[in-house]
């Protein structure tokens, strides 16, 4: 690995910035010029094969080559930061103008400087991941150190007392002989350990498993009708030394259709008990596998010589998203039937297209951090990432209550942020929101707590204040409302979209009462999909005209509307029912439902299309409309709730 002219100015540059300037803030190195004729500086760089600039270059989308090519286009900078706090350069950074805000493809534009770590010489990499497993040896190591080490940060032991109904039996590892499916019921369960994998492929399996090739299945697995994910995790499998391996397809019987969906629900606890999870992060397609052979400058730091303390100090550089990048935005970790296994799996190894990564509760590591990823790169993972809030959940759910018997907040507060994350995740057609998180909910359920519709009976009036989260994050696709029944309008569940809730830290008085919760599940696990279900609020319930902005908070609009589809709001007006108050550094605000009314044989019911934020000095009855003169809205003397939205209090059903 090499660096530029430029890049290796830095040191120098560095320290006389430390010394002269006392290290503050960015300190611009140098810009990377451009000219008609083609790149000045930067083509020079990354001729120079530099190790900055040429991932830089290499990360770089069609639209950002557009506009580099435009008139408009001048230089890029690049600049470092000292961070006064740690008294030493931290980041190094190349700055894009805002010409390329319309460039949404993510970058390498940022490395990370970290002091000394136990990281691997380049020399030391092998060239392909699946020698990282046969003969590197450092996959093994995580294993012993977390079975040895880690105690109750890693919840489950070796061997487990359940297991599947059927696993892949690939032999001893000294043996080459044929593979077999086996039946549960002719093994021991506490004498047995199994490995579970998790993938998502574009395209159809090779072979899956029925009631008319069971039998011969259970004879042998032909090897060449595997597809190479299949085959390169029972060669990892074989490779560690253990002997069984569940796969769904080859596992999970698929007809009759109502023993299919019953196995099915027990998949949660595949991965909840299996000693290694493999999750094959980098592939996409069925001509993939876990396997891949690798560029040395996306794994290898570049050991670099910087000012700290006003002396030259070795360090190393390395590009910010090597730890969540690859498991963040793969294909695997986007697709919502995989979320709840990151949080269940004790420990995880992860094949992603560069490297391998370990993670579990008391590591998380990878090739190049093979002792353990420093915590300036964790820092910026993500909450998206499952595991981060599993340490959250597990921290909490051992104690659900507090001496008075009230749930302790941070527990829902980390459901919360799973579902957030989840939220974002894709599911295919033929799965429901809810099945796939019934495995977490389960975990929950420890909380001596009902679950309603991806609610939490304790926490009910905090958790209806979720509200889509698309219009406030560019890249994240329109929420809408399905026509086929996914769950009650006021769960999360029912809308497919990204949500977000109000920190339940800052609510701090109900203006609701919920009188009952009544859910109708779709089969035996109450956590899984539903039939149906309603709940019976009593509060104040106020009627408005439709309103005309959405999602807009300014001074000149009466409060704020957050609809859940912005398509389905076209009546003529909707009904206000307030739930809390919430405090915050930036005054008192109200917080409710926005509701349509329906007849039903019956009577009047109602249904979620989104939530209201209201400030002081709003008038509810005039949400999501322009302020003509005063801002409070007084009715005149004869006034009833059926033309001026008077406030009274009711009892209303929500579906």
């Amino acid at each position: 690995m090499f660096l530029c002219s430029f890049c290796e100015s830095i040191p120098a540059q560095t320290l006389r910035h430390d010394v002269d300037n006392n290290g503050t803030g960015w300190l611009t190195l140098y810009q990377h010029e451009f000219r008609e004729a083609g790149f000045l500086s930067l083509e020079s760089s990354i001729q120079a094969d530099c190790y900055f600039c040429k991932q830089f270059w290499d990360s770089l989308s069609n639209d950002h080559m557009r506009v580099l090519q435009s008139p408009a286009f001048t230089a890029i900078v690049v600049c470092i930061y000292w961070n006064p706090k740690e008294k030493r350069y931290t980041t190094l950074h190349f700055v894009l103008g805002p010409e390329f805000d319309d460039c949404e493809a993510d970058i390498v534009d940022t490395f990370i400087v970290v002091p000394g770590h136990d990281l691997t010489k380049a020399e030391d990499f092998p060239d392909n991941t699946a020698d990282t497993v046969r003969c590197d040896g450092i996959v093994n190591r995580w294993i012993k150190s977390c079975a040895t080490e880690h105690g109750e940060k890693c919840h489950s032991a070796q061997l487990t007392s359940w297991l599947p109904a059927r696993l892949i039996d690939i032999g001893d590892c000294l043996s080459n002989g044929p593979l077999r499916l086996i039946l549960a019921e002719h093994l021991q369960a506490d004498q047995i350990s199994y490995v579970a994998l998790s993938y998502f492929l574009e395209g159809n399996e090779t072979l899956t498993l029925t009631t008319s090739n069971l039998n011969t299945l259970m004879d042998e697995i032909p090897s060449g009708d595997l597809n190479r994910v299949f085959a390169d995790a029972i060669d990892v499998t074989r490779s560690l030394g253990l002997r069984y391996l569940w796969i769904g397809p080859l596992c999970v019987l698929h007809e009759p259709l109502e023993q299919h969906r019953e196995e099915l629900r027990q998949v949660s606890m595949v991965y909840e008990h299996c000693t290694l999870h493999i999750a094959a992060s980098g592939a996409q397609s069925v001509l993939d596998g876990l396997f891949t052979d690798r560029t040395l400058s996306s794994v290898c730091s570049y050991p670099w010589d910087l000012s700290t303390e006003n002396q030259l100090t070795a360090i190393h550089a390395v590009r910010e998203g090597i730890w969540n990048s690859e498991l963040r935005d793969s294909c695997l970790a986007q697709h919502g039937g995989f979320f709840e296994n990151h949080y269940l799996a004790s420990r995880t190894i992860y094949f992603g297209k560069d490297q391998v990564y370990w993670h579990c509760g008391g590591l998380r590591a990878c090739e190049t951090f093979p002792s353990g990823v420093p915590d300036r790169l964790l820092q910026e993972v993500d909450t998206y990432q499952p595991r981060v809030l599993e340490d959250r959940i597990r921290a909490h759910v051992p104690s659900p209550c507090n001496g008075k018997g009230e749930a302790i907040r941070p527990t829902y507060d980390a459901w919360a942020k799973a579902v957030e994350s989840y939220s974002q995740c894709v599911l295919p057609d033929s799965q429901n929101r809810l099945d796939c998180l019934s495995g977490l909910a389960a975990h929950f359920g420890n909380l001596q707590n009902q679950y309603a519709a991806g609610l939490w009976r304790n926490n009910f009036l905090e958790g209806l204040l979720w509200y889509v989260d698309g219009p406030f994050n560019k890249g994240l696709p329109p929420s809408h409302r399905p026509l086929e029944y996914r769950g009650p309008s006021w769960s999360w569940a029912s809308i497919d979209g990204a949500v977000k809730h109000i920190p339940s830290s800052e609510l701090v008085a109900k203006c609701a009462q919920v009188l009952r919760i009544q859910t109708f599940p779709d089969h035996r696990d109450a956590a899984a999909s539903l039939r149906g279900a309603f709940i019976w609020l009593k509060g104040l319930l106020i009627k408005i005209s439709k309103p005309k902005y959405f999602c807009l908070q300014a001074p000149q609009i009466c409060g704020c509307f957050y609809p859940d589809d912005r398509d389905d709001i076209m009546d003529p007006y909707y009904f206000c029912m307030p739930l809390q108050k919430l405090k915050s550094a930036k005054g008192v605000f109200l917080y409710g439902l926005v509701l349509r009314q329906m007849r039903h044989h019956w009577g009047w019911i109602y249904q979620r299309v989104g939530i209201f934020r209201c400030g002081q000095g709003d008038s509810l009855q005039l949400l999501g409309q322009k302020k003509y003169g005063p801002s409070s809205y007084v009715p005149p003397a004869n006034a009833t709730e059926e033309n001026y939205g008077v406030p009274f209090q009711t009892v209303i059903t929500i579906i």
